[in-house]
């Protein structure tokens, strides 16, 4: 079950009664974890938001600045190579493309919501919008814009309306999920990089849930942010450099 069948099945006192056009036009924005060929040699797994209108281009997370910002981060701090992060012509590729061509079989990429938290992210073309979608869209954007204020949040929608904390749970309960079967297949923990409040939030809840994962103590932002380039991500490459050192080649 992924997160469009648990969003149209939510409790019928907090639903959005999607209907099957609205469902594929969800599953037209609908982008999946970004894992190797061999999930099993997985050692860090970058967490973000949610996609973003160029990874849904792309069909995969941090395919486009963001993903060149985090190669280049990685690049810096001698974590990947040269052959590695840069093409033919030496221009950085994306991390996400760099994954998806099993470049780093060690690296993963994962959103908390597999399907946009920004409203202006549902922008594909030729999609129809009915006023459930348009209500499912102003509700992930709100709570986006909630996880996104402050960390850690101790009570998340504890004043909001039944729909967003349920909507809010099925996102949590899809994320469990997708963390369970990676760190069930990983020969190691993977070590769980949140990138910003949205993920750090999100990922809180799930340790909630009974989920016991390893994560950077670094606090990490958004790689579309300028912090990837400052000296402040020195804890972040000593703790990623550690783990990477632990890598059954």
């Amino acid at each position: 079950m992924n997160l469009i069948d648990r969003l149209c099945n939510l409790p019928n006192n907090a639903s959005v009664n999607l209907s099957p056009s609205d469902r594929m036009t969800l599953e037209c924005h609908y982008v999946h974890d970004l894992f190797p060929a061999d999930v099993s040699r997985v050692k860090v797994v970058f967490l973000l938001e949610s996609p973003h209108i160029c990874e849904i281009c792309h069909d995969h997370p941090l395919a486009d600045k963001s993903g060149t910002k985090v190669a280049e981060f990685l690049l810096s701090k001698n974590l990947i190579s040269e052959t590695d992060a840069r093409d033919s012509n030496s221009v950085p590729v994306p991390i996400g493309c760099l994954v998806k061509d099993e470049s780093i079989p060690w690296i993963a990429l994962m959103n908390v919501s597999e399907l946009p938290l920004q409203k202006e992210s549902y922008c594909v073309p030729h999609c129809i919008y009915s006023e459930q979608l348009d209500c499912l869209r102003e509700e992930m954007e709100e709570i986006r814009k909630n996880l996104h204020r402050y960390y850690p949040i101790k009570k998340p929608f504890s004043r909001s309306t039944d729909l967003r904390r349920n909507i809010y749970k099925m996102i949590v309960s899809d994320l469990k999920c997708r963390i369970e079967f990676i760190t069930s297949i990983s020969r190691e923990r993977p070590m769980f990089v949140p990138c910003d409040y949205v993920a750090r939030n999100s990922l809180c809840s799930v340790q909630k849930n009974g989920v016991d994962l390893c994560h950077t103590k670094a606090t990490v932002y958004h790689p579309g942010r300028s912090f990837w380039n400052r000296s402040k991500f020195g804890q972040l490459a000593c703790e990623l450099r550690s783990r990477i050192q632990q890598i059954q080649v």
